[in-house]
């Protein structure tokens, strides 16, 4: 520990304002390290001081802010009770890592704290980016309103009238005046401002909160603020399907009645909130004017030349500053905003990637069948291809059938001019009867492959000079007539 005399700094007093400069014993550092406690310091740090020193450099610290701060950082690095619970309660981790993260603006004896406090919560919890703050369990902003799993629309109007329908039953936000809520109030979105009782549930994507009677809200969204000269006065261009304009704009004394004004994070102007949905007070209507759209008034492509354009001038007559108003949303706040939107962007790739899978069947029995043997397929054979030394069966071969032509002169009888060519003057003798024993059939070859059997025999030719008187006809010589089928050459033997 440092001796008093060195620093502001370097000597930790308690949080009194008195100093010495004599060398004393430092106290025993033992402050409170409540959750309530260390909520406070580290809203204390974000919200104030961390703007302070931005704005004006670290010697703008008081001595006793940074005292206290210091025995703060000490008690935190020696305590052995803090959990991870209270880190998501309180938030002081985020506190601890600006500052540290910020060195060159901060006292450099506090960012050396805040070091070795970031060093031993990170080998204990891990990282800081992990630890996220409470949102809907038990002191979280949206305890018994929200759940994890409840995002929607449809969801959140579904479980609010199950559980709360009064509160979000149009009598309750169709009242004129600020209904008890307090300039600068905040929510993560319009529907939990619906929730809350101070707009209409016709408002939630921006525009009037109406009746017949007349107008009570107006949440400003996107481009609906076209002109905001200072910060209690701006003029407000009523968007095509917001039929309150008519309220706003009817020349009845229950018109100038002040309405709730609500801005959100949306919208086009320099006094909306960071994130969310802020409640900036109650504005009155001093004027309104009805035009026809021009091509100038045609940005952000709400409009289309030839619309008719309502413009209406508001001006604030709430009692709570806009200095004080605008310090909202805290930078606890903005933790909630971001840790909603984290959580519903989770929720909706978790359902998306539920969607995009194959379901799971999970209500059967499985049951073992045996599976039939598989029997092998028979080997294929190798199919010839037809070439041309082996011709296709289906072509009849030449060399298996052979026509058989026999020699005329061998087994036909020429008859002469002089003979008569009849049964009468056929010789007695048989050609066929009279062939000697070593007579043969000899088969001549042919140069077409053609086998010619031609039939040698001893007999004598008859003799041409043998007449008859039977009258002359014609020589004719005969054919032999092709044969049906065709043979083998074969050798013929005569028997004796």
């Amino acid at each position: 520990m440092a001796h008093a005399g060195e620093s502001s700094i370097s000597s930790p007093l308690t949080s009194s304002t008195t100093r010495t400069h004599t060398t004393t014993a430092t106290p025993p550092i033992n402050p409170d390290l409540s959750r309530t406690r260390l909520k406070q310091i580290a809203r204390w740090i974000r919200d104030e001081l961390d703007l302070l020193v931005a704005r004006e450099g670290p010697d703008i610290l008081r001595p006793d802010d940074v005292v206290t701060l210091h025995e703060t950082f000490i008690a935190l690095r020696q305590a052995q009770n803090i959990t991870v619970s209270d880190l998501r309660a309180t938030g002081i981790h985020i506190a601890v890592r600006e500052l540290a993260g910020v060195a060159t603006r901060w006292p450099g004896r506090l960012c050396d704290d805040c070091d070795k406090i970031i060093d031993i919560w990170t080998a204990r919890f891990g990282s800081f980016s992990d630890i996220h703050p409470f949102l809907y369990g038990r002191g979280g902003r949206l305890e018994g309103i929200s759940s994890i799993h409840e995002h929607s629309r449809e969801a959140l109007l579904k479980r609010w009238a199950r559980t709360c329908p009064d509160k979000i039953h149009p009598k309750r936000s169709h009242r004129l005046g600020d209904l008890g809520f307090t300039a600068g109030s905040w929510w993560i979105n319009s529907l939990f401002a619906h929730h809350a009782g101070i707009i209409g549930l016709e408002a939630c994507e921006g525009g009037t909160t109406y009746d017949k009677h007349g107008a009570y809200a107006l949440l400003l969204k996107d481009t609906g603020e076209i002109e905001a000269s200072s910060e209690d006065r701006f003029t407000y261009r009523v968007p095509q399907n917001d039929k309150g304009k008519f309220r706003l704009t009817s020349a009845t004394p229950k018109s100038r009645d002040p309405v709730r004004v609500l801005r959100s994070h949306s919208i086009n102007s320099v006094w909306g909130p960071k994130a969310g949905v802020r409640y900036d007070g109650l504005y009155s209507v001093k004027g309104w004017s009805i035009k026809q759209a021009k091509s100038t008034d045609l940005a952000g492509g709400h409009w289309k030349e030839g619309d008719i354009l309502f413009d209406v001038r508001f001006e604030r007559t709430d009692s709570v500053p806009m200095e004080v108003v605008t310090k909202r949303p805290t930078a606890t706040e903005v933790d909630d905003y971001q840790e909603y939107k984290r959580l519903r962007r989770a929720t909706r790739d978790i359902r998306q990637k539920q969607i995009s899978a194959p379901p799971i069947r999970t209500d059967y029995e499985a049951t073992v069948k045996a599976a039939p043997p598989i029997v092998p397929s028979p080997p294929l054979l190798p199919i010839s291809k037809p070439t041309q030394a082996d011709p296709v069966p289906s072509t009849p071969r030449r060399g298996i059938f052979k026509h058989l032509h026999f020699d005329d002169e061998a087994h036909t009888h020429h008859p002469n001019r002089d003979q008569v060519v009849s049964p009468k003057t056929v010789p007695t003798n048989d050609p066929p009867s009279s062939i000697p024993r070593n007579a043969t059939l000899t088969v001549p070859t042919h140069p077409n492959r053609t086998t010619t059997a031609t039939i040698v025999t001893n007999q004598a030719k008859p003799d041409n000079n043998t007449t008859t008187s039977s009258p002359q006809r014609p020589t004719h010589t005969p054919q032999p007539r092709p044969l049906k089928h065709q043979q083998r050459p074969h050798r013929v033997q005569q028997n004796p």
